[in-house]
């Protein structure tokens, strides 16, 4: 829910004229390139120690807000390059842990509607993400990175074994 849409991010450096109009493609061809390399190294940290992975990218990630929409053209890029690690996990292990939560015969409609979900939730929050761009780019901020923050310690919960079978609960049948 707190993680911008690149839409918003170049709008921005379009905006604060971060950089030339041209040059706004390189950097998301840049996050884009992160995201293909981190959606390796998440798939693979995600098969040695399962869904504590998820809380490690989205603490990682969650920062990258900071620096896109607070920094100048160098920490701009910094912050695309976290964005780009944020969108590689998304892309690969969060679909991973729906699988192994979900029964064999679940898992085509656990997938969907882990979709909906996402996909609302995407859509919620960047609504609310350029609502509150328009008052206080600060508070843009601190929404982003205090949201996905806040999937953490459920991500954490995940990987516990209190939380079910092992390393990982199983969703109910």
């Amino acid at each position: 829910m707190g993680f911008a849409d690149w839409a918003l991010v170049a709008y921005h450096f379009q905006a604060k004229k971060l950089f030339a109009d041209a040059v706004v493609p390189l950097v998301y061809s840049l996050a884009m390139g992160v995201d293909a390399v981190s959606a390796i190294f998440f798939g693979r940290l995600y098969d040695r120690v399962g869904p504590r992975s998820l809380a490690l990218a989205a603490a990682v990630s969650s920062a990258f807000a900071l620096f896109v929409f607070l920094g100048g053209p160098a920490l701009a890029i910094v912050g695309a390059v976290l964005w780009g690690i944020g969108m590689g996990w998304q892309d690969s292990i969060m679909k991973s842990v729906i699988a192994d939560l979900t029964p064999k015969e679940k898992r085509a409609s656990s997938f969907g509607v882990f979709n909906t979900g996402y996909g609302i939730f995407w859509f919620v929050g960047s609504a609310l993400i350029g609502v509150i761009y328009g008052f206080s780019i600060p508070a843009v901020v601190v929404f982003s990175v205090a949201s996905q923050l806040v999937a953490v310690p459920l991500y954490l919960w995940i990987a516990s074994p209190r939380s079910g079978r092992g390393s990982a609960p199983t969703l109910p049948a």
